[in-house]
């Protein structure tokens, strides 16, 4: 189901109050040396939306109310923190009257989901520009949920596919904000656009190439989107240092490492075609039932070689470099081991 309006109006407030706050993180900043600004928005901002989620005002209250009680409840918190810095205050002072007077506009969520999606094409563009996964249509869906996130449900046989994101009015965060934009590239990235991944039959569970590797070529792709954004890179950093999963932190690793020895661009064009090749697609010709998985396997193998013989690695690189295709990926692989 979709947001109920109570839902609705807590959403459109938490990204008001946030996309305000953008503006005033530097003079945060600026104001104290022995305060971080991301000290701030944790301790007052983030602990007081968590506070309000818990037990919002009455249903009835009209947007306005609901907004006055939550920068109540982020004053409260930095009077406990903060109340004896007058600086610190008098930024607080300035965005709270700054709040006051902007109208709260709807939140708009589909903005971040058009960046993600344009990111994700031009990386597909980039290497195979005919390829038809990026003319996907997509459904945007909110949903009430008891904690964030974001999935999609793919449909790659010309039908309709959905990106749903689960809302929880306790759990929105300042990074969950600013990261909106990346979580829609890796959804576009690894399973929209993308060709059909084995992973699919079983989509509750992370795949070590879909949400390790491919999350990693997004990170890449990204960060030079957002270079000159100090503040959105460093929300991009923390999602990355909350990983839990071992498969999946292994593909994100392994995609590290192959990057920083062949270098961005090889690296972009031999995701891109892993990327773009259905799992099942070397079954009758190589007997390989799955190919993102054989590569993570081959790959792997292939930068522990590079690590104990690195005197190979001009000879194995250029061999990745004038690889074709999947197949020829897979033979550049194997042949420094011959």
């Amino acid at each position: 189901m979709a947001l109920d309006n109570r839902r609705q109006t807590i959403l459109d407030i938490y990204c008001h109050i946030y996309q305000k706050l953008v503006d005033y993180l530097e003079k945060f900043e600026q104001a104290s040396d022995e305060y971080s600004c991301y000290a701030i928005v944790e301790k007052c901002f983030e602990l007081a939306i968590q506070k309000f989620g818990e037990s919002p005002p009455p249903q009835e209250q009209i947007k306005e109310a609901l907004l006055t009680d939550l920068l109540k409840k982020i004053e409260g918190a930095f009077l406990l923190e903060y109340s004896s810095n007058d600086q610190l205050s008098d930024v607080l002072k300035a965005y709270k009257t700054d709040i006051l007077n902007t109208p709260i506009p709807p939140a708009n969520i589909e903005e971040s989901q058009k960046i993600g999606e344009k990111l994700s094409q031009k990386f597909y563009q980039t290497y195979v520009p005919e390829y038809g996964g990026i003319k996907r249509q997509v459904e945007l869906e909110i949903k009430p949920s008891s904690y964030f996130r974001l999935c999609s449900l793919p449909n790659k046989k010309g039908g309709m596919s959905k990106i749903i994101l689960y809302f929880c009015v306790t759990d929105f965060t300042f990074t969950h904000y600013l990261n909106l934009p990346f979580y829609f590239l890796h959804e576009y990235l690894s399973h929209i656009h993308s060709a059909c991944f084995l992973a699919e039959n079983s989509p509750a569970k992370e795949s070590a190439f879909e949400d390790g590797w491919l999350v990693y070529t997004a990170c890449c792709l990204y960060k030079e989107y957002i270079s000159s954004q100090v503040y959105k890179r460093h929300c991009l950093n923390k999602y990355f240092s909350s990983f839990k999963d071992k498969n999946v932190f292994r593909g994100y690793e392994w995609a590290e490492n192959l990057k920083d020895l062949v270098g961005k661009e090889l690296f972009m064009k031999i995701s891109s075609l892993i990327t773009m090749i259905n799992y099942d697609a070397l079954y009758e010709s190589e007997n390989i039932y799955c190919v993102q998985t054989e590569f993570l396997k081959r790959i792997n193998r292939w930068l522990q070689y590079i690590a104990k013989h690195p005197d190979k690695k001009e000879e194995a690189i250029e061999w990745l470099n004038i690889a074709e295709n999947v197949k020829d990926i897979f033979e550049a692989l194997k042949v420094i081991f011959d």
